[in-house]
């Protein structure tokens, strides 16, 4: 915030003000949000990022879900309603000409 100082109970801050309050560089809070890690708030049409002060805490004691791990159980789910593909066996080679071939 230009020209004004920033208060602890302010409801939204930027990711300068929560990389100030965290104590991490404001990279690090764009890539928590980036990642999904730090919930943040975007006008439409702007670039610029609000974090909500709650959030920022709830992120701060490592509350908040880390969308990897979500990610990977939706990957596991993915991959048990997946049919059973073929495998091939045999020369490589022999399979890549076959394919070609098939192709032609």
């Amino acid at each position: 915030m230009v020209g004004k100082a920033m208060t602890l109970s302010e409801p939204f801050l930027t990711p300068t003000e929560a990389a100030c309050v965290a104590r991490v560089s404001a990279e690090t809070i764009r890539r928590a949000i980036r990642s999904g890690r730090l919930p943040a708030l975007k006008r439409l049409g702007s670039t610029r990022h609000w974090i909500e002060r709650q959030a920022l805490d709830r992120w701060i004691k490592g509350e908040c879900a880390t969308p990897a791990l979500h990610s990977s159980m939706a990957l596991a789910d993915l991959m048990q309603q997946l049919p059973d593909l073929p495998t091939f066996q045999g020369d490589p080679v022999e399979i890549q000409r076959a394919l070609r071939d098939e192709w032609q």
